[in-house]
């Protein structure tokens, strides 16, 4: 279940950092420059979530999913507040079903 956890995470990270970049390539002005900042964090993002492959720790897999989590749920609430469905729901299910991961792996 570590793995499966671990890997969510990695998957989730790396959705963002690919939105991310898209935003960057389509933005311009101040756009562009908070898109760059987005993508600065979800780069740190992804640099953090491969590093449970690699040192194992229940702790440090925990941490990183939970902010995950945090992450795909505040998409989530961006996406009600942006009124657009598909970035509603996809990030809030993806958030339950990562946390669904995490409390099995944690039990």
């Amino acid at each position: 279940m570590y793995y499966i956890c671990a890997a969510i995470t990695l998957i989730s990270a790396s959705i963002s950092l690919y939105f991310s970049v898209l935003t960057v390539r389509k933005s311009e002005g101040e756009g562009k420059i908070t898109a760059l900042y987005v993508t600065a964090r979800s780069f740190a993002l992804i640099c953090v979530s491969i590093v449970p492959f690699f040192v194992l720790s229940k702790e440090l897999v925990s941490i990183t999913a939970a902010a995950m989590i945090l992450v795909q749920f505040l998409d989530g609430w961006i996406g009600i507040k942006i009124g657009d469905k598909f970035e509603t729901l996809g990030p809030f299910i993806t958030a339950a079903v990562h946390l669904v991961v995490l409390i099995i792996y944690l039990s």
